[in-house]
Formats: C-alpha cells, sequence, structure tokens
C-alpha cells in the first residue's frame, strides 16, 4: 500500500460517520446508478445554469477560450502565463519557492511529499491568486 492510500485512509478515520454522511452518500449512489433520476437531475442543474448565465461577469478573451475549450472538448490546457495573467512572475517565484522547500525535504519512503500549511501559508502570492477574481471568474463559468 503506497503512502498515499495510507494518507487517504488515515482521513477517513479521522472523518466522523455521522446520518448525514450516511444519507448524502446513499443518495449520491442512488442517482450514480438510476439513469432517470440521474438525467432529471442532470436536466434541473443545466436549466439552473442557464438562468444564472446572464448574472455572470464576462471573462476575458483568453478565459472565455479556455472555458469554450472546457465546453467543447471536456478538457482544456492554457498556459501557466495566460492561467496567471499580469500576476505571472510573482506567482512563478512563489511556487519556485514551494517547490524548492519540497525538494530539500527527504521522502523517507513516501511517494508523494506534501507541503505544510505553514509553508503554504507562507506564500501569499499562491494563496491570493487562488481567490483572484479573474479566476474566481473563470471557476464560476
Amino acid at each position: 500500500m503506497s503512502s498515499c492510500d495510507d494518507f487517504t485512509i488515515w482521513q477517513r478515520l479521522r472523518t466522523p460517520v455521522t446520518p448525514r454522511r450516511v444519507a448524502n452518500r446513499a443518495k449520491r449512489e442512488v442517482i450514480a446508478r438510476f439513469t432517470p433520476l440521474r438525467r432529471l437531475l442532470e436536466r434541473q442543474h443545466e436549466q439552473r445554469a442557464r438562468r444564472h448565465a446572464p448574472a455572470l461577469r464576462p471573462l476575458s478573451a483568453t478565459a472565455q477560450e479556455v472555458v469554450d475549450h472546457l465546453e467543447r472538448d471536456a478538457v482544456a490546457h492554457p498556459s501557466f502565463d495566460d492561467l496567471a495573467g499580469a500576476d505571472a512572475d510573482a506567482l512563478r517565484k512563489s511556487l519556485t519557492s514551494l517547490a524548492d522547500e519540497l525538494a530539500a525535504q527527504a521522502p523517507d519512503g513516501r511517494s508523494t511529499i506534501w507541503p505544510s500549511h505553514e509553508a503554504l501559508l507562507s506564500e501569499t502570492g499562491v494563496f491570493r491568486w487562488g481567490l483572484s477574481p479573474g479566476l474566481l471568474d473563470l471557476a464560476e463559468h
């Protein structure tokens, strides 16, 4: 068993099983296995999304191209500079700092190395970029 699997098991053990979680899991299983219900819920979701669309802020040409590509092909791979926008250089510096810190860690037999919460929060540029209006608008579309 890999350390990633160990991490997943540990997270599950720490998460309490509540009636609400059990009911939510059962609901998701029914939706996944009962095609007519799944189609009905997908149709309702699409209707809600169409009604909400006029309230969305317009995207830049680059961001709209990413959304169009996602809708057409279900995958998009914009360049880092396109995604990061004007903050690309500062973000690249922050990410490089995080990567250097991870590279300095000894793997100790682990297949995955995670940055500490302190390290992530110390690089405010990375944290702020995830909350930037342009990126949030892209995610909402």
